[in-house]
């Protein structure tokens, strides 16, 4: 692997530089959306997403896919990607 395309290194290749470290000013970090159906509380599952983005469960879980930390945008700034 020549560089990591993340922000940060990956767990699994510690070894392996970020493309950012390198010096491009370029990266990509994983999203995750969720698609409701019509009707659904927006206020409801972003309270939901908030609870769950503190968890260590998740926590662990995007560090090991995504080496970095969770983090919801909310209703509103999900919109604006």
């Amino acid at each position: 692997m020549i560089g990591v395309g993340n922000y940060a290194r990956h767990k699994y290749a510690p070894e392996t530089q970020s493309c950012v470290e390198q010096g491009y000013n370029a990266y990509v970090d994983l999203y995750w959306c969720m698609a409701m159906t019509a009707g659904t509380d927006p206020g409801a599952i972003a309270a939901a997403v908030a609870v769950a983005v503190k968890s260590d469960t998740v926590a662990e879980i995007v560090a090991d896919v995504a080496s970095s930390s969770p983090l919801t945008l909310g209703p509103e700034g999900t919109k604006k990607c």
